[in-house]
C-alpha cells in the first residue's frame, strides 16, 4: 500500500499493481481495488474491467478524482 500526492477534482491518478507467487509475475484471475480518503472512507471501488494488464503480473488503474473532491491522501 501506497499513499500518493495531493489530487484536486478532475485529475488523472495512476496505480499500478504487481502479482507475485512465490517470487514469480503471475497474472490474477481476478483483481478489485478500492481508493481510501484521508479519513479513511472508500472513495472509489474500481472494477476490474476498469484495469488495464501491461505486462505479466502487472497492472495498471486510471481513476479520475471527481470535480468536488479532493482527496489529501489516496491509499490503494
Amino acid at each position: 500500500m501506497d499513499a500518493g500526492a495531493i489530487r484536486f477534482g478532475g485529475e488523472l491518478a495512476e496505480f499500478y499493481i504487481q502479482t507475485v507467487l512465490r517470487g514469480q509475475a503471475v497474472n490474477a484471475t481476478r483483481i478489485s481495488a478500492k481508493l481510501y480518503g484521508s479519513k479513511g472512507e472508500t472513495a472509489h471501488y474500481q472494477y476490474s474491467t476498469n484495469i488495464t494488464a501491461v505486462a505479466t503480473g502487472f497492472y495498471k488503474i486510471v481513476y479520475t478524482i471527481p470535480v468536488l473532491l479532493t482527496l489529501e491522501h489516496i491509499l490503494l
